[in-house]
């Protein structure tokens, strides 16, 4: 079963562009991917400009989108007059249990259970130094499964 989401961004006269997302659009995944990868004004909009997503990825070319990748029509990003109608309609207009919002180069998320705010986004990509037959090799990562990485 899919985790719907809408991903949005404020633009520069208070209204908010935004897309729908499918799969995966929980915090643990389409929020890291967001916050940890899609940082700048110019990334953000490139991932809008996509149109509604199947699925979200770290590289934009590794997204699926409707259009581009399944040839669906092309649906244009929704437009709310401003955050709070994105707030109170956009879960329903898109079937969604996250809402993502880009302002301020920052990342939020509505929807948590037992919370009615928008949450601040933090994911930092570590960059660790692995020792194998003592040459050094750099490793970018999100997470682990079953370890810690400070």
């Amino acid at each position: 079963m899919a985790t719907r989401a809408a991903i949005g961004m404020m633009q520069a006269d208070g209204s908010v562009n935004a897309i729908y997302l499918h799969w995966d659009g929980y915090p643990g995944h389409a929020g890291a991917v967001l916050s940890g990868w899609y940082k700048t004004p110019e990334q953000v909009t490139a991932l809008l400009d996509l149109g509604d997503l199947s699925e979200i990825e770290p590289d934009l070319e590794k997204c699926v989108a409707y259009h581009r990748d399944r040839h669906e029509p092309y649906r244009e990003p929704s437009v709310y007059a401003d955050r709070e109608e994105f707030q109170n309609k956009g879960k329903a207009d898109f079937g969604a249990d996250y809402l993502y919002l880009y302002e301020n180069g920052k990342w939020s998320v509505y929807g948590l259970y037992n919370d009615s705010d928008w949450n601040e986004l933090d994911v930092r990509i570590h960059k660790i130094l692995a020792f194998h037959k003592k040459k050094r090799f750099k490793d970018d990562f999100l997470t682990r499964p079953g370890k810690f990485y400070p």
